[in-house]
């Protein structure tokens, strides 16, 4: 799982995914996307990773869905406020392929 986490980590640096922050508030930054926890889960990928809720690749794949949370410089306006989200790496080729948000 670690080198499915370095790769997540580096997806997210290099906005692969378009994933890991919304401002709370006017001067909120993001100190750190942090790992959470992760696990094996059969996936259906899809065909654009920036595309949330768009088409399949229509091909399942056994990934590590990774989850992460965003840790800001403020707090957010109300508790019910989650900004979680998951990185999909592909547990036989190690590629990104897809993300999704707290659901």
């Amino acid at each position: 799982m670690s080198d499915a986490i370095t790769k997540a980590v580096e997806g997210i640096k290099t906005k692969l995914i378009d994933r890991g922050f919304e401002s709370y508030a006017d001067g909120d930054t993001l100190v750190q996307n942090k790992f959470e926890m992760g696990d094996l889960i059969v996936v259906l990928p899809p065909k654009n990773i920036k595309e949330l809720g768009g088409p399949s690749t229509g091909t399942a794949r056994l990934a590590w869905v990774l989850w992460f949370r965003p840790i800001h410089c403020k707090k957010p306006t109300h508790d019910l406020y989650n900004d979680s989200f998951v990185v999909w790496v592909d547990a036989y080729n190690g590629k990104i392929i897809g993300s999704d948000g707290w659901i």
